[in-house]
């Protein structure tokens, strides 16, 4: 009998979210597909869940993608909602927001991060998962993504959340306040270099390709 797209949708997210739940408790080395199946709890799904995925890198990937569009979805109902804020205004509740959201699983990046340094494979993934949710912040932020400058802003954004990510993991307050200040910083920094390269304008908004 054929799986229906919506079994599968679920069987995914399922195993997305249990493997970066168990990487908040154990090292990415030591964390294997059965035992992110099994933390998932899919019942008679569970054969299904091994015909998805044939790697932990594949549910980690699947969880990260999940996590970043509910983050996206949420942001583009409040920028909706607010058609005074800047883009400035809304990258930066953006990348607070994705930080926000994975302030639970804290740990799970301490380990992901370990691994990606032997792992070339782990780690393109992982930039390529960072460098689109980039791009989706910037759209839903009414920037321009489009052709060589349009990439520009995506690298200039994920270098930004990079610049950060230590400040993150090592953010003890309550409110991530450290985060904050660097992150603003970080893009106040990026935001000057952009207009020196042209890239946006503080006046107009990013500037059209030509």
């Amino acid at each position: 009998m054929p799986v229906s797209a919506t079994t599968i949708d679920h069987v995914r997210r399922a195993c997305g979210a249990a493997a970066l739940e168990k990487l908040a408790e154990m090292p990415f080395d030591q964390l294997t597909c059965g035992a992110v199946i099994e933390h998932a709890d899919l019942g008679e799904d569970t054969a299904l869940a091994g015909r998805l995925f044939t790697s932990v890198a594949g549910m980690v990937e699947q969880g990260l993608r999940d996590r970043d569009q509910a983050v996206l979805v949420r942001l583009a109902e409040d920028f909706d909602a607010d058609t005074e804020a800047s883009i400035h205004d809304k990258v930066l509740e953006g990348l607070i927001a994705r930080y926000e959201d994975y302030t639970p699983i804290r740990t799970a990046f301490r380990h992901l991060n370990k691994a990606a340094t032997r792992d070339p494979m782990l780690a393109a993934m992982l930039i390529t998962c960072l460098n689109e949710a980039s791009r989706g912040l910037l759209n839903i932020a009414g920037a321009d993504t489009d052709g060589l400058v349009g990439m520009a802003r995506v690298k200039g954004i994920s270098g930004v959340a990079l610049a950060c990510h230590r400040d993150w993991l090592n953010d003890d307050t309550d409110d991530l306040s450290a985060t904050i200040r660097s992150l603003d910083k970080r893009l106040k920094q990026a935001e000057d270099l952009a207009q020196l390269l042209r890239l946006i304008d503080r006046d107009e908004g990013p500037k059209e390709d030509t």
